[in-house]
């Protein structure tokens, strides 16, 4: 998988992925410091879980859960639960949608 922020690209296995105050942690190992506020995340690739701060845009699956500060977008389905706190929009979720903005389903 693919982790995208601000134009720099970091690559992992791992399928668990937080990020949080300019650190990247992936399966609670994997850890990057970025030392800067992050405004544009993208994730290329299949996850489990994601929580972070910001927007997030997700070109793959998401296994079980979202969570993010800003907006969402995924291009595949959820297979469990979305929160976020500006708007969402993706495939299938399986859980259900919080979102501080609107919620358009593909």
């Amino acid at each position: 998988m693919k982790i995208v922020i601000n134009g720099k690209e970091f690559t992992s296995l791992g399928k668990t992925i937080i990020i949080n105050d300019g650190k990247i942690v992936v399966d609670g190992g994997d850890v990057w410091n970025l030392n800067e506020t992050h405004n544009e995340i993208k994730i290329i690739g299949d996850v489990e879980n994601i929580t972070c701060t910001g927007n997030v845009t997700i070109h793959g699956n998401v296994k079980n859960n979202v969570k993010a500060d800003g907006s969402v977008s995924i291009s595949g389905s959820v297979g469990n639960n979305v929160k976020c706190g500006g708007s969402c929009r993706c495939g299938n979720v399986e859980g259900d949608v919080k979102a501080g903005g609107s919620v358009r389903m593909q």
